[in-house]
């Protein structure tokens, strides 16, 4: 039986590399980019590249993934202590992504304009583009007096398994190239921290990709996406949010997104790398 790496640093330092250098061409059948980013005591980001000729494990994230996954440290080493190899499944969810308008260009109201992460009117964020600073997103009822005036939000960069209570500030400058994690948590200490990553600037305003609110939803079983997921239900042409889970009902449950733009397509394919014949 393989002796399992003690972290993610022994995985991703010196086995996974190992393991590309004596099967590249097997690794490249994948044909993807994916980036690990692991928080937490023994984790880091680290960058696999399938596409390259040979195939590359390297540390940190070169911005080119196709695919990010997010996990703490603690969870990963339980992905890795499986014994069984179970057969996962999960649900597909497609859903608009969360497009916050710039406020100073729309000359729009701010109360009416602002993101509200956790659903209270009055209470969340504006996003706005100022000449001679970078775009911010910041508290609004703190300056708006929406509700009771009061902060009510602090957003920190990166994810919320990464950061900790205290993290972050009521405003948030979008100066670093996206897309990049943020987490968004209620000032009292209430509620469910919430991970959010800031997908793009657009011309219609900040893009984020938040947990979607669902237009197409699909399940899948035995370790297998479906081929083709019908986008019927989809009527708006713009920013949408993929979002896939994935669970052995013994290991904790793992989620990805993606953001992506809907023009009309009908229909969503699913690469899938067969290592078997299908039963």
């Amino acid at each position: 039986m393989a002796t399992l790496p003690k972290d993610a640093q022994e995985l991703f330092d010196h086995i996974v590399p190992e393991g590309l250098k004596q099967h590249p061409d097997k690794a490249r059948e994948l044909n993807a980019v994916y980036c690990f980013k692991i928080s937490g005591d023994g984790g880091g980001d680290w960058t696999v590249d399938l596409t390259a000729n040979p195939p590359t494990c390297t540390t940190g994230d070169s911005g080119k993934a196709q695919c990010t996954v997010e996990v703490s440290h603690d969870d990963f080493k339980t992905m890795l202590s499986d014994p069984n190899a179970d057969a996962v499944h999960g649900r597909i969810t497609i859903g608009p992504a969360t497009v916050v308008p710039d406020i100073v260009a729309g000359n729009l109201d701010p109360c009416a304009a602002a993101w509200h992460p956790d659903g209270t009117a009055g209470e969340g964020f504006i996003y706005a583009v100022v000449p001679g600073s970078a775009p911010f997103l910041t508290d609004v009822d703190s300056g708006f007096g929406c509700s009771d005036g009061l902060p009510d939000f602090r957003i920190a960069k990166g994810t919320c398994g990464a950061t900790g209570p205290g993290s972050g500030d009521t405003v948030l400058f979008i100066d670093s190239s996206t897309p990049f994690p943020i987490c968004v948590r209620r000032i009292d200490g209430t509620g469910t921290p919430i991970d959010v990553v800031v997908g793009r600037v657009g011309a219609g305003g900040l893009v984020l990709e938040t947990p979607p609110v669902p237009l197409v939803g699909a399940t899948y079983t035995g370790t297998r996406l479906p081929l083709m997921l019908s986008l019927g239900a989809l009527t708006s042409p713009g920013p949408y949010v993929l979002e896939i889970t994935a669970t052995d009902d013994k290991t904790p449950v793992l989620l990805d997104r993606m953001l992506f733009d809907w023009n009309g397509e009908r229909w969503m394919s699913f690469k899938r790398v067969l290592s078997a014949p299908s039963p």
